[in-house]
């Protein structure tokens, strides 16, 4: 008796876990402008002052980018997995502008700084030369450890011709990678310009 009540709880056990593998995992749904641009509807509001709480002054560790497909769904295999010649970015964030480090194939690691205006509908991103606001993000949420973003990624070429978007998860750096950083930034830039 002991032995088939053994069995049964393990049986059990292996249903509940089958059950909760099988649970769909709540993936929001994107949707695309008429200049096919990527956003996500209805997103909660996060002012500038709120952005910048956690943001300024800080580093973020790219951690995964999901590519988003025209119908607003979300692959599920990592955009950069085995992608060459590209590589995903790290943040430091001020007041008006922030720095990106990046792997490039010709010249290794590599930054660069943009100017950015923060707009209703968290959008992150600045003027054209013909007037027109170009969104590089719209962050989707943001605490002291986690940065979450819609981010442009690239345009694909041929017969499908389209501007690509990610679903980007970032990590807040610690201390030491802030350091570290800094460090790599200065000797390929110059010195970043202190938090105000």
């Amino acid at each position: 008796m002991n032995r088939l009540l053994h069995w049964l709880s393990l049986v059990a056990i292996a249903i509940s876990f089958v059950a909760c593998n099988n649970e769909e995992v709540d993936v929001p749904r994107f949707q695309y402008d008429a200049n096919g641009r990527c956003y996500l509807p209805n997103v909660k509001q996060i002012s500038h002052a709120e952005f910048l709480q956690y943001a300024e002054g800080n580093g973020w560790n790219h951690v995964s980018t999901y590519e988003i497909n025209p119908d607003g769904s979300v692959q599920e295999t990592d955009y950069y997995k085995g992608l060459e010649g590209s590589s995903p970015q790290d943040f430091y964030f001020m007041q008006d502008h922030y720095s990106c480090r990046y792997f490039n194939c010709e010249f290794g690691e590599a930054f660069s700084t943009y100017d950015y205006q923060y707009k209703v509908g968290n959008l992150i991103g600045n003027n054209t030369m013909d007037g027109t606001f170009y969104t590089k993000f719209q962050v989707l949420s943001i605490n002291e450890n986690e940065l979450q973003v819609v981010k442009h990624l690239a345009y694909r070429a041929g017969e499908n011709a389209r501007d690509i978007y990610g679903l980007v998860t970032f990590s807040k750096m610690t201390d030491e990678e802030l350091e570290s950083y800094r460090r790599a930034y200065e000797s390929y830039i110059g010195q970043l310009p202190p938090v105000e």
